[in-house]
């Protein structure tokens, strides 16, 4: 959604938000909503057969993980929201989930106080009290 003729015309709307919040996560345009959002996620319980128990999980699960993403928090146990709160800033940077074509292409987080911040947190210190902003 990040190519420059699909960004203006389809994905444009979802970084509306610099500073993305859990009630804008599943903002979009409609024809993103069905190709991006929609499709990646029934089309596996559907060619795999899965039982219907196993695709409301699938959904449930990965309506939670983007809400997480975008909800601003750093929660423990949870995946970091560092990564795409600074894809929010910057569109340019930080498009993979894990990271690794991140990583080959230079788009990546490292060296920056997101970077830093950016991991699975397994207790209740506050990652701006582990590595704080400087003021300068």
């Amino acid at each position: 959604m990040h190519h420059p003729r699909l960004y203006k015309r389809f994905h444009k709307l979802h970084h509306e938000w610099t500073q993305p919040s859990s009630v804008e996560s599943v903002y979009c345009c409609p024809t993103e909503m069905v190709v991006s959002n929609l499709i990646p996620l029934v089309i596996g319980p559907i060619l795999m057969g899965s039982h219907i128990t196993v695709f409301w999980v699938t959904m449930v699960n990965t309506l939670l993980m983007t809400t997480i993403q975008h909800c601003g928090y750093h929660l423990p146990f949870f995946e970091s929201p560092e990564g795409h709160d600074y894809h929010h800033k910057y569109f340019n940077r930080v498009y993979g989930i894990w990271g690794i074509l991140d990583s080959l292409h230079g788009t990546g987080i490292k060296g920056t106080l997101n970077g830093k911040r950016h991991y699975r947190l397994f207790s209740t210190t506050p990652v701006c009290v582990t590595y704080p902003k400087k003021v300068k």
